[in-house]
């Protein structure tokens, strides 16, 4: 439900842009128990921003599963990437602590919402996810959430 209501927040923009939209859930994703307003604000503020640096009649990618590999429990991955221009490795450290106003020159003039990425961070920290951005200047950037997730017929931590 989170996605749906991202994708049609996002969907107005991206088509004004003729911006297409690849959306990878996968097939066999279950029912989780996660704060839905917070992950469709996630997904609205990652969609956002990708679109206002992928070019006009670009492309985006949002990929969803789950992720059993690397973490122990359940976590359920959000992927986002653009065909921006990148983002300079050595504003990486900063990008999700402070809103960056230095040097955004390779951004090519396009706006890019650096105060929502500060607020992307707190929800994540709040849902104790982990936020990470993966870039290199003139290849785009995918920037990865990573949740833990409750399947609905188990019981949560709070009830033990």
């Amino acid at each position: 439900a989170a996605v749906d209501s991202a994708l049609k927040v996002a969907g107005r923009d991206l088509r004004q842009k003729e911006i297409s939209l690849r959306v990878d859930l996968q097939d066999d994703l279950p029912d989780l128990r996660l704060d839905t307003v917070q992950i469709e604000r996630c997904l609205e503020i990652l969609l956002s921003n990708a679109g206002s640096v992928t070019p006009a009649q670009g492309e985006i990618t949002l990929k969803v599963v789950v992720d059993h590999a690397d973490t122990p429990g359940d976590h359920v991955l959000f992927q986002v990437a653009d065909q921006g221009e990148g983002i300079a490795p050595e504003l990486l450290p900063s990008l999700f602590t402070e809103p960056v106003s230095s040097d955004l020159s390779h951004l090519d003039g396009v706006s890019v919402d650096l105060a929502s990425l500060v607020e992307l961070q707190t929800i994540v920290s709040a849902l104790h996810g982990r936020l990470w951005v993966d870039s290199a200047l003139g290849t785009g950037s995918v920037f990865s959430i990573l949740f833990p997730f409750f399947l609905d017929e188990l019981a949560s931590p709070e009830s033990e």
